[in-house]
C-alpha cells in the first residue's frame, strides 16, 4: 500500500513539473518570438557580466552562458504576467534574464542594474543554499549589486533614492498596515515607512562600501522566478 502511494505521488509529481515547464516553454516562445524582443550577451553587457563573473568565479562559466532578453512593449510584458513592481526576471529553466517593463514602475533603472540584480538570483541558485524567506533573498540581490552601482559611478544618494528605496518603502509600507491598531493616517505610516526604509538602505550601502565579504560556500539560494 505504501509503495502504491509513493508511485502515485511520484507520478503527480512528474505531471505537475511537465505542466510547469508546459507553461515555461510557452512563454518563453512568446518572448523569444515576439518582434520587440531583443537578445542581448555579455558582448553588449560587458561591465555587469565582469562584476558578477569577478565577484563569484566558481560560477563564472554559468554566468558567461547567460542570454539577456529585452522587450519595451508594456502591453505584452503586462501579458506574459511580469509584476509591475519589477524590471525583469529571472527565467530559471533557459538560465537567461529578461528586461520587461509593464510600465508601472516609478523608477526604472538602467539595463546593466536590472542584468546584475537578476544574475545575483542566479549565483545564489548556483550556490545550492536556500533562503529562509523571499525578503532575505531580495536582500542578498539588492545589497550585492551595490559595489557595482558604486563602481559604475552612481552617487549614494541615487543608489538610496532610486534603486533601494522603491522596494525597502513598500516593504515596510506593507508592515506598518498589518502592524496598525485602530485608524491611523496613511499620510503618518507613509512618512515612518519611508523613514526606516531610507535607514535600512543606509546601512546596505555602509556594510557594502566597507567591504563586507560574501563567502561563496553560504550564499542562499532560490529559484527566484516572477513568471510562475
Amino acid at each position: 500500500m505504501v509503495n502504491r502511494y509513493e508511485a502515485i505521488r511520484a507520478r503527480r509529481l512528474r505531471e505537475a513539473k511537465l505542466k510547469e515547464g508546459d507553461k515555461w516553454k510557452e512563454i518563453l516562445a512568446l518572448i523569444r518570438g515576439h518582434p520587440e524582443t531583443r537578445v542581448m550577451g555579455r558582448e553588449q553587457l560587458l561591465p555587469a557580466y565582469s562584476f558578477v563573473e569577478r565577484m563569484f568565479p566558481a560560477v563564472a562559466p554559468a554566468i558567461r552562458s547567460m542570454v539577456v532578453y529585452k522587450n519595451d512593449n508594456t502591453a505584452f510584458c503586462r501579458r506574459i504576467g511580469i509584476p509591475k513592481e519589477a524590471g525583469g526576471a529571472f527565467l530559471v529553466r533557459a538560465s537567461a534574464i529578461l528586461i520587461c517593463y509593464t510600465g508601472l514602475m516609478s523608477a526604472p533603472v538602467p539595463d546593466d542594474v536590472v542584468v546584475v540584480h537578476e544574475m545575483l538570483h542566479y549565483v545564489a541558485q548556483l550556490m545550492g543554499s536556500r533562503f529562509t524567506s523571499s525578503v532575505s533573498e531580495e536582500d542578498f540581490a539588492y545589497a550585492k549589486a551595490i559595489p557595482y552601482l558604486l563602481e559604475q559611478g552612481a552617487k549614494e544618494d541615487w543608489i538610496r533614492q532610486r534603486y533601494l528605496l522603491p522596494y525597502y518603502w513598500s516593504l515596510e509600507m506593507l508592515k506598518c498596515i498589518r502592524e496598525q491598531h485602530g485608524p491611523v493616517q496613511e499620510s503618518l505610516y507613509k512618512e515612518l515607512a519611508r523613514k526606516v526604509a531610507l535607514e535600512r538602505c543606509e546601512m546596505m550601502i555602509r556594510q557594502e562600501k566597507d567591504g563586507s565579504v560574501v563567502d561563496e560556500e553560504r550564499v542562499p539560494m532560490s529559484r527566484f522566478e516572477m513568471i510562475g
